[in-house]
């Protein structure tokens, strides 16, 4: 089995997280190995507490696991955090940023405060980062009007191409080819975790060799499935 490896935090439910990315990676697969990045305890309602990981015991589990055909990364918690991985990633591999900001119950997951180290040491290191509509917003510190300008500008911050998530019809991807539309109806459902399973998701179909936007069509109808049998 190929490997791929999350960089994430950890939730005890499951439903989100490194826990969910290994039952993603194993869904299409892969074998999941993971970097735990902070351990939260959390469950449906409310994140109780966040007790983030120091980046040498950080740096100690990425150099204990062997070589990886592609890596998600989720929840960083702080900018030391962010720092310390970017100097991690090997270079070679593909990386698919989950730009986790804050828990679907409102907690920040990410301190507001490492969001320009996020946006500039992390960045130009990916391969496809998937923030949601808030997160965009967040990143680009401005309401957005139009997803697709959007998207754009958050290309020109550095990743190699930007898939903004959750549309209601279909996501929005920009590259170097120019904007494409990721259709696929949203089924509804009120699963959490589906950010942390598209990225996992987009991952593993890079690491089969799919192009970014092959994956990209691939993870949104895998992340539709997936809220279809919950």
């Amino acid at each position: 089995m190929t490997a791929c490896l999350t960089i994430a935090g950890y939730d005890p439910t499951g439903k989100a997280g490194v826990l969910a990315d290994f039952e993603t990676f194993k869904a299409l697969s892969m074998e999941p190995t993971a970097v735990i990045t902070a351990v939260t305890a959390q469950n449906n309602k409310r994140v109780r507490a966040i007790h983030p990981l120091t980046p040498s015991l950080i740096t100690e589990q990425f150099n204990s696991l062997k070589k990886t055909a592609a890596i998600k990364i989720g929840m960083l918690a702080n900018a030391a955090i962010v720092r310390q991985v970017a100097k991690l990633l090997p270079g070679n591999v593909p990386v698919v940023l989950d730009p986790v900001l804050r828990a679907s119950t409102g907690r920040a997951l990410l301190e507001p405060k490492a969001i320009p180290t996020l946006k500039e040491s992390l960045f130009p290191l990916c391969t496809v980062i998937t923030p949601n509509r808030s997160e965009a917003e967040k990143l680009l510190g401005r309401k957005i009007h139009d997803l697709e300008r959007a998207a754009e500008d958050l290309l020109a911050l550095g990743p190699e191409a930007v898939v903004i998530t959750g549309g209601a019809q279909a996501d929005v991807l920009a590259d170097s080819r120019g904007v494409k539309i990721v259709e696929g109806k949203r089924v509804r459902g009120t699963a959490r975790g589906t950010g942390c399973r598209h990225s996992s998701a987009l991952a593993a179909y890079l690491a089969r060799g799919k192009t970014i936007r092959q994956a990209a069509s691939q993870a949104r109808q895998y992340v539709r499935r997936y809220v279809a049998s919950t």
